[in-house]
């Protein structure tokens, strides 16, 4: 069986487009019989969960996520990530407002692998 490998520059390019891919992503590659398994490894900055108390104002979310943006600007970070429920339109429209992207390409669930 083959090992785990670093990707090429070509394999690389051919995923920019959904690979989400920023300077601390490293991107490996396994080969197989069907082409390689590319997956990208990334050590994001992550502000999650958010839990704002019932009734908090779409007012109050949105300087709450300014601050949260600047205070990591101050910290050097160039982004960050977090989740919201896919059917919280209210909160998804405060992100959007703020420039925030899905990076999503479908519905997916977050699992988390203790290691």
């Amino acid at each position: 069986m083959n090992t785990l490998r670093l990707a090429t520059e070509a394999e690389v390019e051919s995923i920019k487009s959904v690979g989400d891919l920023g300077p601390s992503c490293t991107v490996i590659a396994l080969d197989t019989s069907a082409g390689p398994i590319l997956a990208v490894i990334r050590r994001p900055i992550e502000v999650d969960p958010i839990i704002f108390p019932e009734g908090t104002s779409s007012k109050v979310k949105y300087v709450f996520w300014r601050d949260i943006v600047t205070g990591l600007k101050f910290q050097g970070a160039d982004s960050f990530y977090f989740n919201l429920h896919a059917d919280d339109d209210l909160q998804r429209g405060v992100v959007k407002s703020l420039g925030a992207e899905e990076v999503s390409t479908a519905p997916d669930i977050r699992y988390k692998k203790v290691l």
